[in-house]
């Protein structure tokens, strides 16, 4: 995330920067995907009874590492006016749990749909189709109103 943010850029242009970055690191390495899903189905209240409060303070450590980069974006954006977010921890934790499940869809690679009445189809998906998609949505809930 850190080699993908020029601090010195648009925030518009590093929120693109580093939401392709976080996923093409993603598509890259499937093993991060599953092992941060596996950890998400669970509810915190689980997820803290079965995990050593050791692994935990590293988790989070790597974790708001990670949520920092976007975080940082989100005031900068704030802070020009070009970004409208009431809480920018809050909306830098949707961004990463879309992205996962987003990296989950371009794993299986098949997106569904409604071939003719009542009968399902699928397409393959097109992880740079996927990838402009979500970018693009990063933005657009960055530019909203805040609550």
């Amino acid at each position: 995330m850190a080699a993908a943010d020029d601090s010195t850029a648009d925030p518009e242009v590093r929120l693109r920067a580093i939401s392709e970055a976080f996923l093409d690191f993603g598509a890259g390495l499937p093993a991060f995907v599953d092992c941060a899903q596996a950890l998400l189905r669970r509810r915190g209240e689980e997820l803290m009874e079965e995990v050593s409060q050791e692994v935990m303070v590293d988790l989070g450590v790597a974790m708001t590492a990670c949520l920092n980069h976007a975080v940082e974006i989100l005031k900068a954006g704030v802070a020009s006016g070009q970004f409208k977010v009431a809480d920018p921890h809050l909306l830098a934790n949707v961004y990463y749990t879309q992205a996962l499940g987003v990296l989950n869809l371009a794993t299986l690679q098949l997106s569904v749909r409604e071939e003719n009445p009542g009968l399902p189809a699928v397409d393959a998906v097109p992880f740079d189709q996927v990838k402009a998609l979500v970018t693009t949505a990063a933005i657009a809930m960055a530019r909203g109103t805040a609550a």
